[in-house]
């Protein structure tokens, strides 16, 4: 015992420690089980953070001029098993350098969209509030066929969750490097998906179309099934 400490106040040191470590480590427990809680959704907060300020990025720059706006784009020897759009050709090679993270920015009004879009549409490409645009296919704006991609999130109104709700007749405006292009929803259905036919070049060598490919059912583990959106410019 220290100089001047009695047996008795040394017994009641002891046990403020006792109760200090008892209160301690469930409160500790505690912490750890809201930190595993929240983290998901702050991870999905920051994520839609940095997606919204990626738009405001690419609107910036539009406004400055299309001429000044290329994208660093990853060049793929072959399609990626984890792509969401499976049956997929060997990506085409592209060749932009430069300064956007993003390739352009899709809208669909009817049910509040409004989204980046990123290269490639594997999981890790995907990983946010984005929309990937399949490698296989031709840029976005571009003569043929554009394949993009995203996750039906659980979560309503993110990513594609509302996809199902778009109907024929429905408008999609892409802004992208190659200009803004209004496209008209013409058809929608559910593949298996390891079909690979969405993704098929359009026989009319002339028009310009965008398919739209997300899971379902909703909410399920390696989801069977593809949401595919037709839609050809106005």
């Amino acid at each position: 015992m220290k100089i001047g400490e009695t047996k008795e106040s040394r017994i009641v040191e002891i046990i403020k420690g006792v109760l200090t470590a008892k209160m301690t480590v469930p409160f500790l427990i505690i912490s750890i089980g809201f930190g595993i809680i929240l983290f998901p959704k702050a991870k999905e907060m920051y994520a839609d953070y940095k997606g919204d300020q990626e738009i405001k990025n690419f609107e910036r720059m539009l406004d400055e001029g299309n001429e000044e706006i290329s994208v660093e784009l990853e060049d793929l020897e072959e399609s990626n098993p984890d792509d969401l759009a499976l049956g997929t050709q060997a990506p085409v090679k592209k060749d932009f350098e430069g300064n956007a993270s993003i390739i352009g920015i899709i809208y669909i009004d009817s049910i509040d969209l409004k989204l980046p879009i990123t290269e490639g549409s594997d999981t890790k490409a995907l990983d946010g509030k984005i929309v990937g645009h399949e490698t296989s296919t031709v840029m976005p704006n571009e003569i043929g066929n554009c394949a993009l991609a995203s996750h039906r999130s659980v979560t309503k109104n993110r990513n594609f969750n509302r996809l199902n709700e778009v109907k024929k007749g429905d408008g999609i405006k892409i802004t992208s490097i190659n200009g803004t292009v209004e496209y008209e929803v013409y058809d929608s259905y559910i593949v298996p998906r390891s079909d690979g036919s969405p993704l098929n070049q359009p026989k009319d060598k002339t028009i310009k179309e965008i398919t739209l490919i997300t899971c379902d059912p909703i909410g399920v583990k390696n989801p069977p099934n593809r949401i595919i959106v037709k839609a050809v410019e106005k």
